[in-house]
């Protein structure tokens, strides 16, 4: 998904903040528990905000798994067998290849923990809340790899009180991203927001100029931008709100909905 030379430009770090923080809400660690056994006899047993964990010995680690989750009330457990885990670790470097796209090799390692003869023995705990994950991650990555075309861009607009809260611009080629950038490279073209509303336009026009033409944008209020990223059914709120104009869609891709 990412080219081999992305060109990353004026990324504003205030904005990434934000946007990570909105995604992936801060909150206190409750910690991890680890343990890590061979053939079921305990090698250790730690919590990483140094309670103490007792494990006599694992006999089903998936189930071990979910009662040490609610017995600890931590963020999650993790279990490994010893022998899994040294093999695992040697089968996943000699996966790679040569000029492999990394985002390809992250699958691929991931994927591995999947197959039947890891799944039970090298087991990762998180309960059962649902979020943004690897499911997520392909889903973006076959997005842009098959539905956005050559030289075209990707444009999210939040604004709080006129002002840019967060911004992306992604540029596209062959079927990978090949420019990450912010409103803050407009700038210098003369970019300025009164009224995000009439000037989203104007952001338009700046990256058509300097980067590629766009394929997709997407301009908002900030308590909509929270909204949706709040909401499951993101498909049926962000096609409300764009009938309503809450969410401006230009260019827009009816399809996509």
């Amino acid at each position: 998904m990412l080219a081999e030379n992305v060109m990353i430009v004026d990324i504003d770090p205030w904005q990434c903040r934000r946007f990570y923080e909105l995604i992936r809400p801060v909150r206190e660690s409750r910690g991890t528990v680890y343990v890590i056994h061979e053939q079921g006899k305990v090698l250790k047993a730690v919590h990483t905000r140094g309670i103490p964990v007792k494990v006599e010995r694992v006999e089903d680690p998936v189930k071990l798994a979910r009662e040490l989750y609610q017995s600890y009330l931590s963020d999650a457990v993790v279990i490994w067998e010893k022998g899994s885990l040294n093999k695992y670790f040697v089968e996943i470097q000699r996966t790679y290849r040569e000029k492999q796209d990394f985002d390809d090799y992250l699958l691929e390692i991931f994927q591995l923990l999947h197959r039947e003869s890891y799944s039970r023995d090298l087991v990762s705990y998180r309960g059962e809340e649902k979020g943004a994950g690897l499911y997520d991650f392909n889903l973006f990555r076959n997005f842009i790899t098959t539905r956005v075309p050559d030289n075209s861009t990707l444009i999210l607009g939040v604004f709080e009180n006129n002002t840019v809260w967060c911004s992306w611009i992604v540029g596209v080629k062959g079927g990978k991203i090949v420019l990450i950038s912010t409103f803050d490279s407009l700038i210098t073209e003369g970019l300025r927001i009164r009224n995000w509303r009439n000037d989203y336009k104007q952001v338009l026009n700046l990256v058509s100029k300097k980067f590629f033409s766009p394929w997709l944008g997407l301009f908002m209020d900030k308590d909509v931008f929270e909204e949706l990223m709040r909401t499951e059914d993101k498909l049926n709120y962000l096609g409300r709100e764009l009938a309503s104009r809450k969410i401006i869609g230009e260019p827009l891709k009816i399809s996509l909905l």
